[in-house]
């Protein structure tokens, strides 16, 4: 009997491993390392070898018929009876990194309900939800549309309370953002005592702020909505379309006396630590919100151009646009480039350049300090 050998383990891995498939029946089963049988021939396919580079531990998806299961070290932690187990929450396969704070996995049943495992085997939640999601620490399950109650990471019930809306706002940087997956490690983590959850009690109620420590509710006026960015929280009166803006930060204290008809990010990615585009009556001006100034609101349009918040203010500007003309302004407002050009592009900060178009012509621009 010829057998195919897929090895799943890398020289880290606690349990050494390998995935054999059986050439007569063509089913699959895993055996250790010195040979025996961990999961006898009974799969009709295995996907996706994953090892965790902290712990060591080898995931792999295994296939029984149409059901999928999961494979942690060679043995069968979760059964092969879902249409679906593990997430993709960046670019690729992952398995437990669904809960950032304490590892799980997420399974979907063949009626397309969800729940959770450990990455043990042991049931948090049943896959009777709707959807099941991160929120910070906490798990937001889905009963039925505009019904979410909120878990622990084990499963057990952060409140009895239910919502129609959770969502959560990192005062740092979250462990599950981008950055806090890939961008900024050391920085990544909650803070409790400062992080809110973001909840509406009904559809179309207003939005309560809740902090994360507890679940004990902050104290700010009536929000229609927020916006939460790291660092401040932007609470809308009204709509994002039409309604009015005005900065928070995150003990829900006012930090910006005045209100704003429409607010834009000037980083990219969407963290401003300083600097902000607001705007009224269809007009646009830089605000500093540490110390609640404003350049006069006068221009067409503002946009982020280097690709990060710089920490030296005479490092930093922005494209601005006035009377149809671009230039790049610095955030007092005074003009750094002039707005005489069609449009700026291709900023490289190697060379503090930017290139300028005018009609058929363009030419590269020297920034400057």
């Amino acid at each position: 009997m010829r057998l195919l050998v897929f090895t799943l383990a890398l020289a880290l891995a606690p349990v050494a491993q390998e995935a054999v498939q059986d050439e007569a029946t063509g089913l699959w089963g895993t055996r250790g390392p010195d040979g025996s049988w961990l999961v006898e021939p009974r799969f009709t396919d295995v996907r996706e070898s994953w090892t965790d580079p902290v712990t060591g531990d080898v995931f792999v998806r295994a296939v029984d018929g149409d059901g999928v299961g999961l494979l942690k070290n060679g043995r069968l932690v979760i059964p092969t009876e879902f249409a679906e187990v593990g997430n993709r929450p960046n670019w690729r396969w992952e398995p437990h990194r669904f809960h950032m704070r304490d590892p799980a996995v997420l399974v979907e049943g063949h009626d397309g309900r969800e729940g959770l495992y450990s990455v043990d085997g042991d049931v948090l939640l049943e896959p009777v939800y709707r959807a099941v999601l991160g929120v910070g620490p906490y798990v937001a399950a889905q009963i039925r549309p505009g019904t979410i109650a909120l878990y622990q990471s084990d499963g057990t019930p952060a409140t009895p309370a239910t919502f129609a809306h959770v969502s959560y706002a990192c005062e740092g940087v979250c462990p599950g953002s981008p950055r806090g997956l890939s961008g900024d490690p050391e920085r990544a983590g909650y803070d409790l005592d400062r992080d809110l959850v973001v909840v509406r009690d009904r559809v179309g109620g207003p939005i309560r702020l809740l902090r994360a420590r507890d679940l004990s509710p902050v104290d700010v006026p009536r929000l229609d909505g927020v916006l939460t960015w790291e660092r401040w929280i932007v609470g809308i009166e009204g709509t994002l379309v039409d309604g009015r803006f005005t900065f928070l930060d995150y003990d829900g204290r006012a930090v910006v006396e005045g209100s704003y008809d429409n607010v834009s990010s000037l980083s990219q990615p969407m963290r401003p630590y300083r600097y902000v585009a607001v705007a009224r009556e269809g007009r646009w001006a830089v605000l500093d919100i540490l110390d609640g100034t404003e350049t006069p609101f006068v221009f067409d349009a503002l946009q982020g151009v280097m690709p990060d918040p710089h920490p030296d203010p005479a490092r930093l500007f922005f494209k601005a646009q006035r009377d149809g003309r671009w230039g790049l302004v610095r955030p007092d407002g005074e003009w750094l480039v002039a707005p005489e050009y069609d449009n700026l592009h291709s900023y490289r900060s190697s060379t503090d350049t930017i290139t300028g178009v005018q009609g058929e012509e363009s030419r590269v621009l020297v920034v400057g300090s």
